[in-house]
């Protein structure tokens, strides 16, 4: 009975290991799409710039163009911080569906281990009501 409740253990275990996984397969999209914005948001910045080192540059177009590298700034700001906050979270999910693998390898053992007694327990009640050969 013991191995059988182990066992049961192992699986509620492994089901909170999935949910863990999938979690951090969100948080690794998430961290990619972050990447790929702040990428864009280089890009734009740096097209933004060149257009203000071209000649002839009116006031509007330069005010415009400063209020836009002012904007993409902030846009960039918030998400290198979230993209922090976001690798933080990652490594302690790492650490959970580290130690979780650890719970399911020791419960896998500890059934083992006690089937293996059951088993050798059966046995031996077996062998003690078994009928003595007769010689």
């Amino acid at each position: 009975m013991r191995a059988r409740t182990l066992q049961l253990m192992g699986k509620k275990v492994s089901i909170l290991l999935e949910a863990y996984k999938r979690e951090a397969r969100k948080l690794a999209e998430e961290l990619k799409r972050l990447d790929t914005r702040i990428a864009q948001i280089d890009d734009l910045n740096q097209s933004y710039r060149q257009h203000l080192a071209l000649p002839d540059l009116r006031a509007a177009e330069y005010r415009d163009a400063t209020s836009i590298l002012m904007r993409l700034t902030e846009r960039r700001d918030i998400d290198v911080q979230r993209k922090d906050l976001l690798g933080v979270e990652r490594d302690r999910l790492s650490r959970i569906l580290a130690e979780k693998k650890r719970q399911i390898e020791r419960l896998e053992e500890e059934a083992k281990r006690v089937i293996a007694v059951e088993r050798l327990e059966k046995e031996r009640i077996r062998e003690t009501l078994a009928p003595a050969y007769r010689k």
